[in-house]
């Protein structure tokens, strides 16, 4: 990269590292707020192919420390974004006006059903069923659901879910709630 193509380069770096406190999670991935999670990782990936810290250790500062800022920031987004629960709790905050998930946040969101599940086999079905419901696979989502619902009994969340893959799998389709609900 020659001098003039680093100063651009740097510009926009620093273009973002200024914009860090006022964008989203969803701004920082370059993302939008309905894409799936597979939109989410491959963003995430694409980016951090661009801005790992291990590719810009010769990088002179302070565009070293910008770049790391951004990186974290990223992978903090990344974090949040790709965990149904935390991502879900992370759009009501968003709707508040808050850009940033943190402690405090996590501690006063409502319990979700992955944290409301006891029995740890009835946990790791419940993994499972939004492992599937993410890959598109709505019937193998079902049956880990009714696994979950044979271990844990039947929570109002759990029914919810079950009822809203039902109706996907039906002739007339539907939406499934947002995973952790």
């Amino acid at each position: 990269m020659d001098d003039s193509d680093f100063q651009r380069w740097a510009g926009a770096v620093l273009r973002a590292f200024e914009a860090l406190d006022t964008s989203s999670y969803y701004q920082v991935l370059a993302v939008n707020p309905d894409d799936p999670q597979e939109v989410i990782r491959k963003a995430f990936h694409r980016r951090s192919i661009q801005l790992h810290p291990d590719r810009h250790r010769e990088t002179p500062e302070p565009v070293r420390g910008r770049v790391y800022a951004i990186y974290k920031r990223m992978t903090e987004a990344y974090g949040v974004l790709i965990d149904p629960d935390l991502r879900r709790a992370y759009d009501a905050g968003l709707k508040e006006g808050r850009l940033r998930y943190d402690e405090e946040w996590a501690v006063a969101r409502p319990q979700t059903a992955r944290e409301s599940l006891r029995n740890p086999a009835a946990q790791r079905y419940y993994q499972a069923t939004l492992d599937a419901v993410a890959n598109g696979d709505f019937k193998g989502a079902e049956l880990n659901l009714r696994l979950a619902i044979s271990h844990e009994g039947e929570t109002p969340q759990l029914l919810e879910m079950l009822q809203a893959l039902r109706a996907r799998s039906g002739p007339a389709g539907g939406t499934i709630p947002p995973a952790g609900g």
